[in-house]
């Protein structure tokens, strides 16, 4: 079994903050909260590993209901990417993540701008690995 699939990843402390971040009622993302994650993420090892399930499940659970939430998670996410080291980036290159990522711009998805972020998002890991590592 994949590792993203095992217990709750908002039962963590990083996961209960990325819960709070990405909650669909806050006005705006919540910059505090998002560099506060990644400095849980960069600080604890199971940080890059906890972060991952529980970004992937905000976005799977999701994903065609509120486009908020999608939004302020894929926030997240480029915000660990920017923010966080080596071993958070190999998890968000798993072939699993990146498939959800994608799913997040299939046929269904009729909103230019999260098409928009996911392909951005998507596309700067590229780039990112090529040059830095």
């Amino acid at each position: 079994m994949s590792f993203f699939g095992v217990g709750n990843p908002f039962g963590t402390p990083v996961g209960q903050k990325i819960e709070q971040a990405t909650d669909g009622s806050l006005p705006s993302e919540n910059w505090a909260l998002n560099m506060e994650i990644c400095d849980i993420v960069n600080t604890s090892a199971d940080g890059p590993k906890d972060a991952i399930k529980a970004i992937r499940k905000r976005l799977t659970q999701s994903a065609g209901r509120n486009y908020t939430v999608v939004m302020y998670t894929l926030t997240v996410l480029e915000t660990c990417v920017k923010n966080c080291g080596k071993s958070f980036h190999i998890l968000v290159c798993n072939k699993e993540f990146i498939s959800d990522l994608v799913k997040l711009i299939g046929p269904k998805t009729i909103l230019q701008q999260l098409c928009r972020k996911t392909f951005d998002f998507l596309y700067f890991p590229t780039f990112y690995f090529i040059f830095f590592y």
